[in-house]
């Protein structure tokens, strides 16, 4: 008789693949792959991946190549409407649209938005095809961001169906200047064009530069603040000997030099960021005065073919301008009907265009110039050409030391009320996060300043609703930002960063904090996910979580998978971890993350997901079924208003990368993309029964079923089960992990019912037996010191293990 009887009926604590093979904690797997562990413990075999129930393919109308970012996005509260979500998904260089519904393939928009019409100068089609876009909203608007892209808004208008595109453009004030080689208490002898942009950056006109000159014979010391220099006008009173020179304080001052020098000044720099400049290009920052700004009244364009093209610009006034001279043109904007967007849902997509930017201008005449630009190439039609006619600015200040950046901003949230950027590949700009000023008017996006002037003799503070930027020296290469609680979060390579409330207890441009969370940063801004209100992501060594302390409130990285899964993790190739994508199934309470465990799968495919199920701490993983052919997985996303439950959705592309499919786990014959069948297995962890050293053996096995047979079907004159079980099982003793140790006993089928059960009408019947859980007992054959069990799906079946219970018997010493 059996002398030890162990039951596994609750199997739930998921994958760990760093426990002591002589001490196996109970509850675990070794490996597992393709069953969904549920709540109770049991396990079922996932559905095979195919097209969502009463969905339709998408065939790409472009090429699309394996290794293309492929990206999805959450897009709620659209236009304002609570119960309008959209999903927006990136494959290669266009953005596609579709309703947050049950069947999302369906509620398809046919506007395509081509994110080539957006890349910054220098940047090729592919560099925006590689790489993903990051997305958040606000205000009822979607805000997207990518590396070789302008960051642009997305506008949509339910009465019409219409899309709506804008350019953001970015901007800042100067509060570094330039090297001018000189100290701040120092005066040249003549002009030296660095020092001429300090002393316009801390407000001084070019006027008032001349005339200190003249008077003085050196230039101004960037410690002088030019408006200490103004004074009044003086005006004789009386006659004679009683006459009087009173300041008339009525007058209009004057700039005086003699006075000016008369004032007591240290080498305390004075006030400066004057100018309002694009962080992207500071070469050059527009001066905007009624001398040097000129209204455009109209402007026309060659042709509308895409690629270059010449507009005519007609200003209000003379400009001023000879052919070779410099314009800045600033706030034009224009939007025209695109190519993408005719028909279905919505009717129409209405991309901005904007030509603003610095030119070398010819073809002068006193009020018209001539410009070249690249035009878009998916142009149809205008919609309204001169929705801002914008301005041209013909002086400007020069920076010798300015640089022009290569990339923008890789990350975008929006916080606060307002919207923030980060992420950009400079020297400068990567440590640099930017917050726009609190959001009343779309105009404001990219306005990353205070509103009054730091160098003003009256208003010069920041208040608390300013925009501004926020410098983190230590942070390299922040790859995503998220909005928690009352603070933002920084996601970058060498560590995680909150910014937080300040004094007044919120966000503000003049009360907040910056705290430093942990040194193990994120590379992989897919990862990033929120998860019931809990922060995780991953490292390239590890996933963590974000938590609060309950001793001290502050924020700290937790290790999820340090202590179970950790070789399981860094086996996964680093250049897969980089492009892992997640998403949180709010209602099954688990973490999904797609990734590759190989090197020569290209960037943005995936074969393999790591589950986190959030209500018993366990770690499970998937494997799909892989073909450029066929299909394969290139995304993820979860609906949340639908009519049914929350649904996972998968983004594959498949027939040859040429169609898009938006798919789930609904096939019944477990092939994924009608093409592959994936393993599905189960290997449990090492029974020792607490005595490594004893030779032991188990002539029985007990194996638990839930039933899943749901019908019948009929094939010709047979009566077949609707989704009928099959659960092979295999002994391994003594550690074995290859059968060429002799170790591994004969698979044999665990799934068996008991009696033969005959339907009434196959075309009706459910297969109610009475029996809904299935208990077969099996000779398990071998012996050795440790057991372990590989359980698998056979081919084609469902299969459902809820436990097994194993008698031993242990062999004499």
């Amino acid at each position: 008789m059996p002398n030890t009887q162990k039951a596994y009926i609750d199997f739930a604590k998921g994958l760990n693949t760093e426990a002591s093979l002589i001490n196996f904690p109970d509850g675990f797997s070794t490996d597992e792959e393709n069953y969904t562990l549920l709540i109770n413990g049991s396990r079922r075999r996932r559905l095979g991946l195919n097209l969502e129930a009463g969905g339709s393919d998408y065939t790409l109308g472009y090429s699309y190549v394996a290794g293309d970012a492929v990206r999805s996005f959450d897009w709620e509260n659209v236009a304002g409407n609570p119960s309008l979500n959209f999903v927006v998904v990136q494959v290669g260089y266009y953005l596609h649209i579709y309703r947050d519904t049950d069947i999302a393939s369906t509620n398809k928009s046919t506007t395509e938005i081509d994110l080539r019409s957006y890349k910054i100068s220098g940047a090729t089609d592919d560099q925006v095809a590689d790489n993903a876009c990051d997305m958040a909203y606000g205000r009822g608007h979607l805000f997207v961001t990518h590396r070789y892209l302008q960051p642009f808004w997305v506008k949509y208008t339910s009465d019409t169906d219409t899309f709506t595109i804008t350019s953001i453009t970015i901007e800042e004030r100067d509060f570094e200047g330039v090297d001018d080689g000189y100290s701040n208490s120092a005066q040249p002898t003549s002009a030296v064009a660095t020092h001429t942009y300090n002393l316009q950056n801390r407000g001084w006109t070019d006027a008032q530069i001349s005339a200190f000159q003249t008077s003085q014979s050196r230039q101004p010391s960037k410690a002088m603040i030019p408006w200490l220099g103004l004074e009044r006008p003086l005006e004789l009173y009386g006659s004679g000997s009683t006459q009087t020179a009173v300041y008339n304080e009525d007058g209009v001052r004057q700039f005086s030099p003699e006075k000016l020098v008369a004032e007591l000044f240290q080498d305390a720099s004075a006030p400066q960021g004057h100018f309002i400049r694009n962080p992207f290009d500071t070469t050059s920052t527009p001066i905007s005065g009624p001398t040097t700004d000129y209204a455009i009244s109209t402007w026309t364009i060659s042709g509308t073919g895409g690629g270059s093209q010449t507009i005519t610009v007609t200003t209000s006034g003379n400009h001023g301008l000879s052919n070779g001279n410099s314009v800045q043109i600033s706030g034009t904007q224009a939007y025209y009907i695109s190519i993408y967007g005719s028909g279905g849902f919505p009717d129409f997509y209405i991309p901005e265009y904007s030509f603003d930017g610095v030119y070398t201008v010819s073809g002068i005449t006193a009020t018209t110039f001539q410009i070249t630009v690249t035009f878009v190439s998916d142009f149809l039609a205008w919609s309204f050409q001169y929705a801002a006619l914008g301005t041209a600015i013909t002086s400007s200040a020069d920076n010798p030391s300015g640089t022009v950046a290569g990339s923008r901003f890789k990350t975008v949230a929006f916080f606060a009320g307002r919207v923030w950027y980060a992420g950009a590949e400079s020297e400068k700009l990567s440590s640099r996060i930017y917050f726009s000023q609190v959001i009343e008017s779309d105009a404001q996006y990219g306005k990353c300043y205070q509103v009054a002037d730091p160098t003003d003799e009256r208003i010069s503070d920041i208040t608390p609703a300013d925009g501004g930027v926020i410098v983190i020296p230590e942070a390299a290469n922040v790859v995503r930002i998220m909005p928690y609680s009352t603070s933002l979060l920084i996601f970058a390579s060498n560590g995680v960063w909150q910014i937080g409330p300040g004094s007044d207890g919120y966000f503000s441009a003049t009360s907040y904090s910056v705290k430093k969370i942990t040194d193990s940063g994120s590379s992989s801004p897919g990862s990033v996910i929120l998860v019931d209100n809990i922060p995780m992501y991953w490292s390239l060594t590890d996933i963590y979580a974000i938590v609060q302390d309950e001793n001290s409130g502050y924020l700290l990285a937790q290790n999820m998978s340090q202590s179970t899964i950790n070789t399981l993790f860094n086996l996964i190739p680093q250049s897969a971890k980089l492009v892992c994508q997640g998403v949180f199934d709010d209602l099954n309470k688990k973490v999904i993350w797609l990734y590759a465990n190989s090197d020569s799968l290209a960037s943005h495919t995936y074969n393999k997901a790591l589950i986190f199920d959030t209500r018993l701490g366990a770690f499970t993983k998937y494997g799909f079924g892989y073909s450029t052919t066929t299909g394969y997985v290139a995304s993820i996303f979860v609906t949340k208003q639908g009519l049914g439950t929350r649904k996972v959705k998968y983004v594959a592309l498949t027939d040859s990368q040429a169609t898009l499919t938006i798919s789930e786990a609904n096939a019944t014959d477990y092939l994924d993309f009608g093409a592959s069948e994936p393993d599905c297995y189960l290997v449990t962890g090492y029974d020792t029964l607490g005595d490594a050293a004893a030779r032991k053996y188990a002539p029985y096995i007990y194996v638990f079923s839930n039933k899943t047979e749901t019908g019948f079907t009929t094939s010709g004159t047979d009566v077949l089960p609707v989704r009928e079980s099959s659960t092979k099982l295999q002994a391994r003793w003594d550690w074995a992990d290859l059968s060429v140790a002799g170790k591994w006993g004969q698979e044999q089928e665990t799934y068996r019912h008991s009696r033969l059960y005959v339907p009434s009408n196959p075309a009706t019947d459910t297969f109610d037996d009475g029996v809904p859980m299935i208990v077969t007992k099996n000779m398990l054959r071998g012996v050795g010191r440790s057991l372990h069990l590989k359980f698998r799906a056979g081919a084609g079946k469902d299969s459902w293990l809820a436990g097994w219970q194993i008698l031993y018997d242990r062999l004499a010493a």
